[in-house]
């Protein structure tokens, strides 16, 4: 065989080996992914119990945010019902956790709070 046989052979398994190599990253991509939109949710809920214990948000906040933060989790249930987490999937996920995360952020630092202090 010349090189001229080998070529499409050789490109034939170097393709097959990318899309192998591919399809295994995305498969660890996602489950990286899948750790950070959990421990995003940790975190998100701390701030939430710290913003209640420390006054600096109301009770209508808190439920406001825990529900926020439930609708995600009832989300992220219904996107693993396959077994599988997509990319697209992620992405959503990580966009709602953004959106909460403002929220969490903006109602912990308004001038409302169940101790609010004159000055």
């Amino acid at each position: 065989m010349n090189n001229n046989n080998l070529r499409p052979f050789l490109l034939s398994a170097v393709l097959l080996g990318m899309v192998s190599f591919n399809t295994s990253f995305a498969a660890t991509d996602n489950a990286t992914s899948f750790k950070n939109v959990i421990t995003i949710q940790v975190k998100q809920a701390k701030s939430i119990e710290q913003g209640r214990n420390l006054g600096k948000l109301t009770p209508r906040e808190v439920k406001k945010l825990t529900t926020e933060q439930q609708e995600i989790k009832k989300l992220e249930t219904v996107m693993k019902q396959d077994g599988v987490l997509t990319q697209a999937e992620i992405k959503t996920l990580f966009k709602k956790l953004e959106i909460s995360r403002k929220n969490i952020s903006r109602l912990a630092r308004n001038s409302i709070s169940t101790s609010a202090k004159s000055i």
